[in-house]
């Protein structure tokens, strides 16, 4: 993997070895297997990067990379750091170890990793069925989608022999994105006094979408996709916010969610949120009469005016918000994001009965307000699994049937992978469950190791 996405430089200072990745549990494994170095986020590049510095450590590397190296400008670079270690002083002295250059560099086989770490930093696996689409003509569709169809399957029962196969594909799906923000993001217009512009106001539209620092890397998957439009900024002490507020940048925002659309009632949002954008792309919100058709439309929204703007526009009279009466779940990548944020896996532990006293029991869940109580039965209906419970303002899809766990929402969310740190919840769900499969919940030693694997689950989770 260094030499696709390292780097090593000598400089005034000292010596640095450098891996980049946007994707960070790889550059930790690194570092868990190394037992050195640190790793750090850079703004600019928006990328991860694993560091080592201090003098003993590079030394270290020097001797992993010494004779290992494949590629001609690397071994170049290798001998003319190593070279400068072996002469530079520290603290007036010359290291003590002496680096042994051997004068070559190596081949790669099929007998050992280069070509996997290679890979891992510059490869690609594609599957061309488009192409193949083409090449079919209209009396072959069937063979076509026979093709796709034992594809899908053959991957089925692959992960459904082993609940550890996980899908390792970054790129976030449409319909993955939809439902992860019909969960997790808003759709805001701010409405600033300002005497910058003529009518007294600042219009300031946003789509942003919180989460916790540990799903930073899913903020920046989230900013790809939309063509790396927007940003992100830090907000409070443990979270991050990507926003996207230039005009011409929400009118790609909006094109997706119209081509993939949102499904719960925050699709009425969504639709104010559209109308604003349009009056501000014809300057209509620098008039007092464009102002005030905004400030309708803003009452309206989210949680409505302020204090401060229904006293200044007095006039106000909200425009009709729409109640979205969705009928069916669109694709199945939908649930998949919408899960993602708005989902939970759970391990309970109960007293009971048995041998040894405790049962172990699988849930899995959603919760929603009152008024998608409609998409959660749908939703339940679409995994054909589920139970929904009422609580007061609240609605629960909870599925804990431990058949349903292992045939259904397992296999389906292998296929439709959960994104985020919550994916890590969603493998020790299926480890726990692998372990209740094979009856190791019944022993002491299978009970114990069930508690630690719970302990680092959801809010356990460093």
């Amino acid at each position: 993997m260094f030499e696709g996405d390292g780097t090593l430089v000598t400089s005034v200072k000292g010596f640095s070895f450098i891996i980049y990745s946007i994707h960070k549990p790889t550059l930790q494994e690194i570092k868990n297997v190394l037992g050195f170095g640190n790793i750090y986020f850079d703004v600019k590049s928006e990328k991860w990067s694993y560091r080592v510095e201090t003098r003993y450590e590079i030394y270290l590397l020097l001797l992993i990379l010494n004779g290992n190296l494949v590629l001609n400008h690397r071994y170049y670079n290798f001998i003319f750091v190593a070279k400068e270690f072996n002469k530079r002083s520290f603290k007036g002295k010359i290291f003590f170890k002496q680096l042994n250059i051997l004068k070559y560099s190596s081949l790669p086989t099929l007998n050992d990793a280069w070509i996997s770490g290679f890979t891992d930093a510059e490869g690609h696996f594609g599957l061309p069925i488009e192409n193949l689409k083409k090449i079919l003509n209209t009396k072959n569709k069937k063979i076509y989608k026979s093709f796709v169809s034992s594809l899908q399957k053959s991957i089925w029962l692959k992960n459904k022999k082993d609940f550890s196969t996980f899908a390792q594909d970054y790129r976030l799906e449409p319909w993955f994105v939809s439902g992860f923000c019909d969960g997790e993001s808003t759709f805001h217009i701010s409405i600033i006094r300002n005497k910058n512009f003529t009518v007294g106001w600042n219009v300031i539209p946003r789509f942003q979408l919180g989460l916790h620092q540990k799903d930073f890397d899913l903020l920046l998957q989230l900013k790809q996709f939309f063509g790396g439009s927007g940003s992100i900024i830090k907000q409070g002490r443990n979270s991050f916010q990507y926003r996207v507020s230039a005009v011409n940048d929400l009118f790609l925002i909006i094109e997706h969610f119209e081509n993939y659309p949102l499904i719960t009632q925050k699709k009425a949002d969504f639709y104010l949120f559209k109308k604003v954008i349009e009056l501000m792309k014809n300057k209509e919100h620098l008039s007092i009469d464009g102002l005030q058709q905004i400030i309708n439309i803003r009452a309206s929204m989210n949680l409505g005016l302020s204090d401060l703007q229904k006293s200044e526009f007095p006039n106000t009279i909200p425009v009709e918000r729409i109640l979205i009466y969705s009928t069916n779940i669109p694709d199945a990548n939908w649930i998949a994001g919408f899960s993602s944020g708005e989902g939970s896996f759970h391990v309970n532990i109960k007293k009971s009965a048995t041998k040894i006293g405790h049962q172990v029991l699988l849930k899995f869940s959603i919760t929603q307000n009152e008024r998608d109580k409609i998409l959660l039965g749908l939703i339940s209906k679409y995994l054909g699994s589920g139970i929904l419970y009422n609580n007061r303002t609240w609605v629960d899809l909870t599925i804990t049937k431990f058949s349903d766990i292992t045939k259904i929402i397992i296999p389906f969310f292998l296929l439709n992978p959960i994104r985020g740190i919550k994916q890590y919840d969603f493998q020790d769900f299926c480890l726990v469950a692998n372990l209740i499969t094979e009856g190791k919940h019944l022993t002491i030693e299978g009970l114990e190791l069930i508690r630690k694997i719970k302990a680092r689950m959801n809010t356990g989770r460093k």
